[in-house]
C-alpha cells in the first residue's frame, strides 16, 4: 500500500509538471516572427489593413511602431535589430524620423543576408533625396500615372524568388497606383508589379539591388472605386487587392511563415463507370496522356455502380495507382440526393452516406481497388448538417465547385476565407474548392493557388474530351510549367497534405492541419519534432488519434487539438483521427431496390455513352442544359415509373383487345 500511495503521490506531482511543460512548449506554436511596421501620425490607419491580412495568412506577427515621440526612433531601430524580425515596412513619412541609412544598418545580419525593407505609399510628392544618395540607385522620382484605370491590369514581373509562380500573370486593377518608377534606369532592378496600359508597362512595385540585401519600393495604391462584396468576387480580383503585401510577406517570412513544403494537384472526372469507352473517356488512351503530360485522374465513382465494372479497366487501375484513383460521388446520384432538408430529409442523407460507404467497401472487395473517402456531391453542395454527418462517419473531405454549404452564407468580412480553397468553417469539416476544366479557366487562378501553396484541383465529365482525349493536357502543362516539382495524386493524397508548416526558432516545425488524416514528411538529414495543431470542435468525440497506427496523446486547447510528433530523418509519419459513430456495415443493405433510381441512372448513362457520340446528340444536350430544361427532369422522372407501368398496362390491354377481336367478329 505504501508503494502504491507513493506512486500516486509522485504522479500527482510529476504529471501536472509534465503537462505544464508540454503546454508551455506548445504555446510557442503560436509565437510568430515579427514584421516591423514603421508609421507616423500622418499616415492613414487604413494602410495597415492589408498588412494585417498578409501577416495573418503567413503566421507572422505585425509589430506596428508609431514614430511620435523623441525616443521612438531608437526603439524602432532596436526592434529592427532583433533576431526575431523578418522584415521592415515603412511609410515615406517614417523616413523623416528614421533615415534610410539607419534602416539599412539596422537590417544587417552578421554572416547572413540583411532582412528586406519595403517603403510603401510612395506618391509623386514623395521626397526621393534619401534614395538618390544610395550607391548605384539613380531613382529621382515616382512619375504620376493617369487617373483612369478602367483598362489597366497589373502584370507580375519575370520569375524570381519573390514573384515565383505569379510571374507574367495579369491581375485586375482593383486599386489604382498613384505613380510609377523608372526602374529600367537602375542597374539590376527588378519589376515586381507593373501597370499595363495599352501595351505600355509602368513599374509600380520594384526591387532594388543592394550589396547587403533587398530594398523594395511600392507606389501608393488607392481604391479605384467601390468593390463588390467578397462573396461576389473571383479569386484574381480578391488577391489583387492584397497582392503586393502578400508577395512581400511571403518573401520576408520564407520558411518561418506558414507554407506547404510541397505542391499537389488533381483532375477528377465525375460519374464515369469503370467501363470503356464511357462517352469520350477512353481509359487506355487517357493513361498515355497522363504519362506524357504528368497528371493524375480520380474517378468520382457512384457507389450504386459498385459491381458494374469491366475487368480489364479494373486491372489497369490496380496497376497504375500513380495515375488512377477512385473517390465517392454521392450514393445513388438520383439528381440532388443531398438537397435542402425540406426535399431530402437529413435522415435520408445520413442513410445515403452510410450506404455509400458500405457500397464502396464492397467495390474494393470486388475489384481490389482502394477508394478515397472524399465526397463529391452530385449536382451541388449539401447543407451544413450533412457536413457534420460526414465528419461523424469519417469521410475525409468534400470537394466541389462551391465551398459554402447549401443554406449557409459566405463571409463578406473575412478575406482570409477566400485565399485558401479549404475551410473548416462549416461543421469543422474540410470542404475543398475545385475548378472546372470544361470552361476557359484564367491562368491567374492556377498561378495564385500555387503561389499561396494551395492544391490545384480540376474537374470535368466525359464531355471534357469531346475534342479529343488530350483536352486536359494544356491545363496539366501549364500547371507543371508553373510548378515543375508538383505532385499529381489522388484526392486522399491531396487531403493528407492539407496543412501548412513553419520553421521554429528551436529548429522544430509548427504545423496547422486542416484534415483528420495527415502525412508529415521530414526531408531533413536529422530527426525533427513537429508541433501539430488542428481546429477541432470535438463533435463527435474523438475515438482515437494514431501515429503510424500507434495511439497518440493530445491536448485540448482553445478550440484546437494539439500534439507533437517526432519524425525520423528522411522519413514520414501517418496521422489519423477517428470519430465516434454508429456505423455498422454488416447491417446495411447495398442492393439496388429502387426502380426509379435505376431508370434515372440508365437515362444519364444513355446521355453520356450514346448521345455524346453523335454531333446532334451533343448539340441537343448542350441546348438542354444551357436553357435550364434539366430543371423539369425531376418532375418527369418522379412520374416515370408510373408512366412505364401505364405503358405496360396499355400494351397488355391492346394485346388482349387484338386477341379477342377475331372471336367477336366470328360471333357477329
Amino acid at each position: 500500500m505504501k508503494k502504491s500511495s507513493h506512486r500516486l503521490s509522485l504522479a500527482r506531482r510529476v504529471y501536472p509538471a509534465l503537462a505544464f511543460l508540454f503546454l508551455a512548449s506548445f504555446a510557442r506554436v503560436c509565437a510568430a516572427q515579427d514584421l516591423v511596421y514603421l508609421q507616423t501620425e500622418k499616415d492613414a490607419a487604413a494602410g495597415q489593413q492589408h498588412w494585417d491580412v498578409a501577416t495573418e495568412f503567413y503566421g507572422v506577427k505585425l509589430a506596428p511602431v508609431l514614430l511620435k515621440n523623441a525616443g521612438d526612433p531608437a526603439s524602432a531601430l532596436k526592434a529592427i535589430q532583433s533576431s526575431e524580425t523578418l522584415g521592415v515596412v515603412a511609410t515615406p513619412a517614417a523616413l523623416e524620423s528614421v533615415s534610410m541609412k539607419q534602416l539599412l544598418s539596422a537590417a544587417r545580419r552578421n554572416g547572413a543576408k540583411s532582412i528586406p525593407i519595403l517603403i510603401f505609399g510612395i506618391t509623386p510628392a514623395t521626397d526621393f533625396g534619401q534614395f538618390v544618395s544610395l550607391p548605384g540607385q539613380p531613382l529621382s522620382a515616382c512619375g504620376a500615372l493617369p487617373a483612369d484605370v478602367s483598362n489597366v491590369s497589373y502584370v507580375v514581373g519575370p520569375r524570381t524568388d519573390i514573384t515565383r509562380q505569379l510571374a507574367g500573370i495579369a491581375l485586375p486593377a482593383v486599386d489604382s497606383a498613384s505613380c510609377n518608377f523608372a526602374a529600367a534606369a537602375v542597374r539590376g532592378a527588378q519589376t515586381v508589379l507593373s501597370a499595363d496600359q495599352g501595351g505600355s508597362s509602368k513599374p509600380v512595385f520594384v526591387r532594388l539591388p543592394l550589396e547587403s540585401g533587398d530594398l523594395f519600393l511600392l507606389a501608393a495604391m488607392n481604391s479605384a472605386g467601390p468593390l463588390k462584396p467578397l462573396s461576389r468576387r473571383h479569386l484574381p480580383d480578391i488577391f489583387s487587392q492584397v497582392a503586393p503585401e502578400m508577395i512581400f510577406v511571403r518573401y520576408a517570412a520564407g520558411d518561418k511563415g506558414w507554407h506547404n513544403p510541397a505542391h499537389y494537384a488533381n483532375l477528377t472526372l465525375d460519374d464515369s463507370l469503370l467501363r470503356e469507352p464511357y462517352g469520350h473517356i477512353n481509359y487506355h488512351a487517357l493513361l498515355g496522356e497522363m504519362e506524357k503530360h504528368n497528371f493524375h485522374t480520380t474517378i468520382a465513382f457512384i457507389p450504386l455502380n459498385y459491381n458494374r465494372n469491366q475487368q480489364d479497366i479494373v486491372s489497369m487501375f490496380r496497376e497504375h495507382p500513380d495515375r488512377y484513383s477512385i473517390s465517392v460521388h454521392g450514393n445513388n446520384h438520383d439528381h440532388r440526393e443531398f438537397d435542402a432538408y425540406s426535399i431530402a430529409p437529413l435522415a435520408d442523407q445520413v442513410a445515403n452516406l452510410q450506404q455509400g460507404i458500405a457500397r464502396m467497401e464492397k467495390f474494393s472487395q470486388l475489384t481490389g481497388i482502394p477508394y478515397d473517402r472524399v465526397m463529391v456531391f452530385p449536382h451541388a453542395i449539401a447543407p451544413n448538417d450533412t457536413f457534420a454527418a460526414m465528419k461523424k462517419y469519417n469521410y475525409l473531405a468534400t470537394a466541389n465547385s462551391e465551398d459554402v454549404p447549401l443554406g449557409s452564407a459566405a463571409p463578406d468580412d473575412d478575406l482570409q476565407f477566400y485565399l485558401r480553397p479549404v475551410t473548416l468553417r462549416y461543421s469543422n469539416f474540410p470542404t475543398l474548392l475545385r475548378y472546372s476544366a470544361e470552361i476557359t479557366l484564367p491562368r491567374a487562378i492556377i498561378a495564385i493557388q500555387l503561389f499561396l501553396d494551395n492544391p490545384a484541383l480540376f474537374y470535368g465529365h466525359e464531355k471534357l474530351f469531346d475534342d479529343g482525349i488530350g483536352t486536359f493536357n494544356r491545363f496539366a502543362d501549364e500547371t507543371n510549367l508553373m510548378q515543375p516539382d508538383i505532385h499529381w495524386c489522388g484526392m486522399k493524397c491531396v487531403v493528407q497534405h492539407l496543412y501548412v508548416e513553419r520553421l521554429r526558432e528551436d529548429g522544430g516545425v509548427d504545423v496547422r492541419a486542416f484534415s483528420s488524416d495527415l502525412v508529415l514528411e521530414n526531408p531533413a538529414p536529422r530527426e525533427n519534432t513537429f508541433w501539430v495543431a488542428k481546429q477541432e470542435n470535438f463533435q463527435p468525440e474523438i475515438v482515437s488519434l494514431t501515429v503510424d497506427g500507434k495511439p497518440q496523446a493530445y491536448d485540448r486547447k482553445d478550440g484546437e487539438m494539439a500534439f507533437q510528433v517526432t519524425v525520423p530523418a528522411m522519413s514520414s509519419r501517418h496521422i489519423s483521427i477517428e470519430y465516434k459513430n454508429d456505423l455498422n456495415l454488416a447491417a446495411i443493405d447495398i442492393s439496388k431496390t429502387s426502380l426509379y433510381v435505376v431508370i434515372v441512372r440508365r437515362v444519364a448513362e444513355f446521355r453520356d455513352t450514346t448521345l455524346s457520340t453523335w454531333s446532334a446528340g451533343r448539340k441537343f444536350t448542350a441546348f438542354y442544359y444551357k436553357h435550364g430544361l434539366d430543371a423539369y427532369e425531376l418532375y418527369f422522372e418522379k412520374a416515370l415509373p408510373f408512366l412505364l407501368l401505364a405503358a405496360v398496362l396499355a400494351g397488355i390491354a391492346k394485346f388482349m383487345r387484338k386477341r379477342s377481336r377475331p372471336k367477336r367478329e366470328a360471333s357477329v
